[in-house]
């Protein structure tokens, strides 16, 4: 995947994001190295003002920070979403139709095989009512960092645990976990909101590609090895 393979500036820049993110860094880059690199290595001219303004009017796609004061990026899994193929599978989770909607939900999760990896920012008791619908998982892995620990979360998790599954939760080392996405045996799904927040705000599941699955499997098996369990 190279930045002249699309045909938009968004697109191209999105590319060089998941390029450096597919390095093993951490993924930032700044617009300008960005517009120098598009360039120099890939004869792509997008001033760093543009690339700059491309990535101020897409924050969904990317997250952001600031080092010695400029403002650097890392592409999302929605980022990475827009870069696959025009026939990505798009299932919406209408909270106006709150039963039918969390019912297709849990049928979704019980046809997830193997061990299943679930990147999520938040976790509280309804985040593992959920996953509990994995019924077709020998493990879950879900890495998390805001952790709302409760009496009806230690009894969902105690509830979860049963022969032949597992859930093991590992807390990220720091603030970083932007993304909420599920990996099993052969697909991966971007989550337009966090586990908890189903069926209360209208949002989408985006099936990817195998190319964006392979980088991503790579990139939550290093934080989770960065990370440290929990309870």
């Amino acid at each position: 995947m190279r930045p002249g393979d699309f045909g938009t500036e968004l697109e191209k820049v999105l590319c060089l994001l998941f390029a450096a993110k597919s390095a093993g860094s951490d993924g930032f880059l700044d617009a300008a190295t960005i517009s120098r690199q598009l360039r120099e290595e890939h004869s792509e001219h997008v001033h760093w003002r543009r690339v700059a303004s491309l990535l101020q009017a897409n924050r969904s796609l990317v997250c952001r920070r600031k080092r010695n004061r400029r403002w650097q990026y890392s592409i999302l899994a929605k980022g990475c979403a827009v870069l696959t193929s025009t026939d990505t599978e798009i299932r919406l989770i209408d909270p106006a139709k709150a039963m039918e909607s969390l019912v297709a939900f849990q049928e979704f999760l019980s046809s997830l095989k193997g061990v299943i990896r679930v990147c999520d920012p938040y976790l509280d008791h309804a985040t593992v009512e959920h996953l509990d619908a994995c019924t077709s998982a020998s493990e879950v892995r879900l890495l998390t960092f805001n952790i709302s620990d409760s009496g009806m979360l230690r009894r969902a998790l105690a509830a979860f645990t049963r022969p032949g599954r597992k859930l093991i939760i590992r807390k990220a080392s720091h603030a970083t976990l932007h993304d909420r996405y599920l990996l099993d045996r052969s697909s991966m799904k971007i989550l337009g909101t966090s586990l908890n927040g189903f069926g209360k705000k209208e949002c989408f599941i985006i099936n990817v590609g195998d190319d964006i699955r392979a980088t991503m499997l790579k990139v939550f098996d290093d934080k989770w090895k960065a990370s440290s369990p929990w309870p």
